[in-house]
């Protein structure tokens, strides 16, 4: 495996730091893996032995064992925190399927259509300027390639639980309502195959038109 540091490119350094301080308790904090909802964004990747996988927001890689299964070509663990990319280093040493990339969203080292299926589990409120990011995740993406977009808990929940939190940080990190995020990819040119919003999961899968 191996990092790339995005020098003078685009990056939420306030952001990143926050990352930094909670990424060796993350895997306490995060979600339980409910295996029938994960079925649900691994079903809408449709991941195969011949993907190129980005998972942004990658964290610890707690969606990585999932993504494995499936056998990718090769799985891009992408954070802008480097203490969640050393974690997921950590954990999945020597497996050379997995590289990990330091980036931003919105300005991401990687060339033009180069990724079969983006993932962004539990990362899309996180996102500075999610307009600039979605215009990003579309350039790198191949057409024909997938766009999922998930969080677990449902909309409420998490918007309860960023509002809420002593971070002041993330209290204004919101998970729109499906239809702007909807809209916004639509806008940017995806093609929407299918939406999820209920108290259990978030969900927006969309594809690259060929």
């Amino acid at each position: 495996m191996s990092g790339a540091a995005c020098g003078k490119r685009i990056f939420d350094a306030e952001r990143a730091a926050f990352f930094d301080t909670i990424a060796h308790t993350w895997d306490e904090r995060i979600l339980p893996r409910y295996e029938n909802l994960m079925r649900m964004v691994m079903g809408a990747a449709g991941i195969d032995e011949h993907s190129t996988v980005l998972d942004i927001g990658t964290g610890t890689g707690h969606l990585i064992p999932y993504i494995l299964t499936h056998r990718p070509k090769q799985v891009i663990a992408c954070d802008i925190s480097l203490e969640m990319l050393r974690c997921v280093e950590k954990k999945f040493q020597g497996n050379g399927r997995i590289r990990t990339l330091l980036a931003d969203a919105r300005d991401l080292p990687l060339a033009g259509e180069s990724i079969d299926v983006i993932l962004c589990h539990e990362v899309y409120p996180h996102f500075a300027d999610k307009a600039v990011a979605v215009e990003e995740l579309f350039r790198v993406v191949r057409p024909g390639g997938r766009l999922v977009i998930s969080h677990f808990g449902g909309r409420t929940f998490v918007n309860r639980v960023h509002v809420e939190s002593n971070y002041p940080l993330i209290k204004n990190d919101i998970l729109p309502p499906v239809d702007d995020v909807v809209a916004l990819l639509g806008i940017t040119g995806f093609t929407i195959q299918e939406t999820i919003d209920n108290d259990h999961i978030y969900l927006i899968a969309a594809v690259k038109p060929a």
